[in-house]
């Protein structure tokens, strides 16, 4: 069984080892011709069973074909994930999902960020995640910027007749020095500690 860790402050546990998914659904890796979607639910089925419970996907994975895969196994496999409702069943593993936003150069604003997430919970099939972090941030928007808009969208958003929830966990991704430091100061007025600077 893997050794379980704490996500940064968040009080979620996770497995010490985490599984990538940038190859799920990506042609440049090979998908499609070196191996398909049985190979990659067999890995999927061998990791929850060595105790592996942290994927780590992105809306640019796969073009969104690699959070599509991780929803779909998540589902068939009848683990939980984040936001599933609580059961009195027997034990089932619980997957925590990391997904990132892609802020492409026309991403300007707080809603494409909100929006980047619904397609990512859609194309996931859950109602939250447990990290959404930035991708590679880059101008336009400078990196606290994406924190600030994050920071702003922790707790309840509107998202039309339904209503979205946004976890209070937050990543630096991607930065490292002088700007985590003031993406990190960035997050503290709402009360937003980021969870795993991504290198």
């Amino acid at each position: 069984m893997a050794v379980q860790i704490p996500l940064g402050r968040t009080g979620i546990e996770v497995s010490a080892l985490g599984i990538g998914t940038w190859a799920w659904g990506e042609r440049l890796w090979g998908y499609g011709s070196s191996y398909s979607d049985p190979d990659l639910q067999e890995a999927f089925r061998v990791a929850l069973a060595e105790g592996i419970t942290l994927f780590d996907t992105a809306e640019i994975y796969g073009w969104g074909r690699s959070e599509q895969l991780l929803g779909r196994f998540i589902a068939e496999s009848g683990a939980t994930a984040s936001g599933d409702p609580a059961t009195s069943d027997a034990p089932r593993p619980r997957v925590v999902v990391a997904t990132k936003f892609m802020p492409y150069p026309w991403r300007l604003t707080r809603a494409s960020l909100l929006r980047a997430l619904r397609r990512s919970l859609q194309r996931l099939g859950l109602q939250q995640v447990d990290l959404y972090q930035v991708h590679w941030p880059f101008p336009p928007v400078p990196a606290d910027a994406w924190m600030d808009h994050g920071r702003r969208g922790a707790g309840w958003a509107g998202a039309g007749r339904r209503r979205l929830q946004l976890r209070r966990h937050s990543d630096a991704a991607g930065l490292r020095g002088p700007r985590s430091a003031r993406c990190r100061a960035g997050l503290q007025p709402g009360g937003v500690q980021p969870a795993a600077p991504q290198a």
